[in-house]
């Protein structure tokens, strides 16, 4: 089961990996390393998927990242709390909080049997803008000279300049973000609190970056779309737009779009690049409304993956959701008599699910993944299982489990586990 786990998760656990730094050079082209033939029979398809595979593992090289990884691990250790003098930023930082102002905007009453509640409202708001400053390290010590934005200045251990840095532009929204009850006095039979209702200004861009002597090791940008947005947000109701990009020299891992839109639907797209070559894309989208806290009305669910050009795997709902859900519980959620309604049922689901493999990025399939109904029999009874299963051209199935085994994609499998080590090894992360 943990070599299945392996395969099964090598094309889409990487999606949300953290790529690293490569101090080649790459061609931004995309050029496809493997035959523009398309792979036929399930022994072509199973070679072309496990070298597809293991190219990526292989661009995914933890040695990618070990300059960065030992950069880190030098400023980590040269300025720590025992070398350095921290105070400074920690009196900025309760000078910063201090400043925040809470605006009172009224008291509410509540009436219960044997008391009265009161409390008073303020407004807190709290903003990256309210925290600037450059902070240079010199000596042991950190000083402090005022800013538009937030910086830290150091050097590596060969003199080299560093400064990570916190900058905002464009506009900012307000958005409420939780409440705070303190209790303070009683006055005869009313208990007062004090009553925090924290907002979060939120702007257009925030960015979050590390150079080295002038040059951009690593950054983050967020930006931000909630200018159709109420006050307080709210992610069933409102229109907002986030993408999310964070970058490593020649790599990058990307939350390209979410989007929602009342009765317009919503679309996730993520993906990895090196340079401009992408080489994992994930996308889902669908007409899904869910500001009346229902799932009707969502027929156009799509999603896609693309695997370096190279493997593509698209899939749709065809139908409502709840329509396929009451499918799904009425498939499994029940004791048959008959064997026939069983396989009716499962071919319901089949015609609602439409999952389907490609190979570079043509037009026609190469194999169709499915359910497909089975009898068990064991000593004592026999059982109706639906296997999920894929099926070629040729109308050859096989369970995914059985097609995906541990003998034909060995070398896959021995990549992703050489990935995952690797990687432990280098954030010295023990399992």
């Amino acid at each position: 089961m943990k070599k299945f786990f392996y395969l099964f998760l090598a094309s889409f656990a990487t999606t949300f990996m953290f790529v690293s730094c490569d101090e080649t050079v790459q061609n931004d082209e995309n050029e496809n390393q493997f035959s523009s033939t398309i792979p036929v029979t399930p022994e072509e398809q199973k070679k072309r998927l496990e070298e597809v595979g293991v190219n990526l593992a292989n661009e995914l090289s933890a040695s990618n990242f070990e300059d960065v990884s030992k950069l880190a691990t030098e400023l980590a250790e040269k300025y720590s709390e025992y070398n350095y003098d921290y105070s400074e930023i920690e009196k900025w930082a309760d000078d910063c909080y201090n400043a925040i102002t809470a605006s009172f905007i009224g008291t509410e009453y509540y009436m219960s049997d044997y008391y009265t509640y009161a409390y008073n409202n303020y407004e807190v708001l709290f903003a990256a803008s309210n925290f600037t400053g450059k902070f240079e390290a010199k000596n042991g010590k950190w000083k402090y000279t005022e800013a538009n934005d937030l910086s830290f200045h150091v050097t590596d251990n060969n003199g080299n300049p560093c400064v990570f840095k916190l900058a905002t532009s464009g506009k900012s929204k307000e958005v409420f973000v939780g409440e705070e009850y303190y209790e303070t006095t009683w006055d005869e039979d009313t208990l007062f609190y004090d009553c925090a209702l924290m907002y979060l200004s939120i702007p257009e861009k925030l960015t979050v970056s590390f150079e080295q002597n002038g040059k951009a090791v690593s950054k983050v940008t967020v930006e931000t779309d909630l200018s159709m947005a109420d006050r307080e947000v709210n992610l069933r109701k409102d229109k907002y737009n986030v993408s999310v990009k964070c970058e490593v020299n020649n790599y990058s891992v990307n939350l390209d779009k979410i989007k929602y839109a009342p009765e317009k639907g919503s679309e996730v797209v993520a993906s990895i690049k090196k340079g401009s070559n992408s080489l994992v894309k994930v996308s889902l989208s669908s007409d899904l409304d869910i500001s009346n806290n229902d799932f009707y009305g969502a027929e156009n669910s799509i999603l896609n993956i693309d695997i370096t050009g190279n493997v593509q795997i698209k899939g749709s709902i065809k139908g409502d959701i709840v329509e396929l859900i009451k499918q799904y519980e009425e498939t499994f959620d029940r004791e048959y008599t008959k064997e026939k309604e069983f396989k009716q049922n499962v071919e319901k689901l089949n015609q609602m699910i439409d999952l389907k493999l490609y190979y570079n990025n043509s037009k026609k399939e190469s194999a169709v993944i499915k359910l497909i109904p089975m009898v068990v029999e064991d000593y004592y009874d026999y059982y109706l299982v639906a296997v999920v299963s894929i099926v070629f051209d040729d109308e050859t199935s096989y369970s995914v489990e059985e097609f995906f085994n541990e003998q034909d994609f060995r070398n896959l499998i021995k990549a992703f586990e050489r990935l995952a080590e690797d990687y432990y090894d280098l954030f010295d992360i023990y399992y």
